[in-house]
């Protein structure tokens, strides 16, 4: 039987200080790639992509405790409530929190806490939206007087956005979008950000299989010829996507495309199966989204897919629907 998770709506969060510690918690939003063009392999072994992405208001809580520190000195401990973390360092939050304080030169004893929703290795960036957290959360704490104290270093001014978004592209392909979220044009490995307008709110239904995929795994059934300087032409602008949202998700989807589909169907067949499940509900998009294995559909309103996720929980797919829908930045 399949589980559905209705998400929560909009919440506020401030900081709560007392005299020995301070706690933040942040919202971390899933994404799904509207489109997803992948160029070439560069020669520094990574991939150039082209990319719409979308945020959503299914999202992780993170809760991020800043504690008195009165030696010059840094801990990093980090849990969480569904996910056994074996090795907390090589933990994508864990590490986004090692590097802001590299970053800056700054020292702190820090608790993150990591309240799960998004399915994980699911190409919704689950981990890329928590490290970003991380990223806005301790920036938050730096910059406001009433917190400045619980870190140590040398630095006085505050910390902008700019250079939290360049740390950000050190640390994960999407945690620049992850970050900046909304909609959004990505380039590059994903660092290269153009603002697009709002494609909110959307109702999304996404379908999560019982298997994961890892994204290195991914481009390499991919297989992607080396990148030159031919893959760069006729590629969209953002005007000519911010256009495109004005003739509907039927031609949307038949324009925009995500090249990993392919690759995942010729590895997981089964995928057919629920590309075809979604397009007999009449959604008018349907999308794998990043490197898979999670495939979501966009409905032109919440009763249509409110009846699509009826009708689809009586096929008994393995895995699980999950109710969204597209939202901007929340704070």
């Amino acid at each position: 039987m399949n589980r559905i998770r209705m998400i929560s709506s909009k919440e506020k969060y401030n900081i709560k200080i007392t005299e020995n510690q301070a706690k933040l918690k942040l919202i971390a939003q899933a994404k799904v790639n509207l489109n997803l063009d992948i160029l070439g392999k560069r020669a520094d072994g990574y991939h150039e992509l082209h990319s719409v992405m979308q945020s959503l208001a299914l999202h992780d809580i993170i809760l991020l405790i800043a504690k008195k520190n009165e030696k010059p000195q840094t801990k990093i401990n980090l849990t969480s409530d569904k996910v056994i973390i074996k090795d907390i360092k090589e933990n994508i939050a864990y590490r986004s929190a090692q590097a802001f304080l590299d970053h800056f030169a700054l020292q702190a004893d820090l608790e993150i806490y990591l309240n799960k929703k998004i399915p994980l290795a699911a190409g919704l960036a689950g981990g890329s939206a928590n490290a970003a957290a991380v990223l806005r959360g301790l920036g938050d704490l730096f910059n406001d007087q009433r917190t400045r104290t619980f870190f140590k270093g040398k630095r006085q001014e505050p910390i902008s956005k700019m250079e939290l978004l360049s740390l950000a592209s050190t640390i994960g392909a999407d945690v620049s979008f992850s970050l900046h979220r909304g909609t959004a044009l990505c380039e590059g490995i994903g660092e290269k950000i153009s603002p697009l307008r709002s494609f909110t709110p959307k109702p999304v239904l996404i379908f999560s299989p019982q298997f994961t995929t890892l994204t290195k795994e991914a481009f390499q059934w991919l297989n992607a010829p080396p990148l030159t300087e031919s893959a760069f032409q006729n590629l969209r602008t953002a005007t000519m996507y911010n256009q495109m949202f004005d003739q509907g998700l039927k031609e949307m989807n038949a324009q925009l495309k995500n090249d990993f589909t392919p690759a995942l169907i010729n590895k997981f067949p089964e995928l057919n199966d629920v590309f075809a499940a979604f397009s007999e509900t009449g959604a008018p998009f349907v999308r794998l989204t990043g490197s898979g294995p999670t495939i979501y559909a966009i409905y032109d309103s919440y009763v249509a897919r409110d009846s699509a996720l009826a009708e689809l929980n009586k096929l008994n797919l393995p895995g699980t629907f999950i109710s969204t829908y597209t939202q901007d930045a929340w704070d």
